[in-house]
């Protein structure tokens, strides 16, 4: 079973994110409080809770950081970037001019 992390502001009216953290070693995963079954490695969510997680950073309660944008044509110039390493956020490919 994943670790449920609340987002945003704590409180009861924090949505719950259910997230696994990418680190496949039981031990280190007890550590942190994380469960982990046999066999059961998917995430789960549900419609209110992307909808409620869609309104943090409207609401200014997360922030992405970006380190560049690029249009999908200059996908390679992206990766090209990322293999530089040293990001300060997100590269993020536009679709639509």
């Amino acid at each position: 079973m994943s670790q449920a992390i609340r987002a945003g502001s704590a409180g009861p009216s924090a949505p719950r994110v259910s997230a696994f953290l990418g680190d496949y070693r039981p031990e280190r995963a007890a550590e942190l409080g994380i469960v982990l079954h046999e066999g059961i490695w998917q995430v789960r969510s549900s419609g209110s809770d992307l909808a409620e997680l869609a309104e943090l950073p409207v609401d200014g309660r997360v922030r992405v950081a970006l380190d560049s944008v690029y249009p999908l044509r200059e996908a390679a110039a992206a990766h090209r970037r990322a293999e530089l390493g040293h990001l300060q956020g997100k590269i993020v490919l536009t679709v639509v001019d």
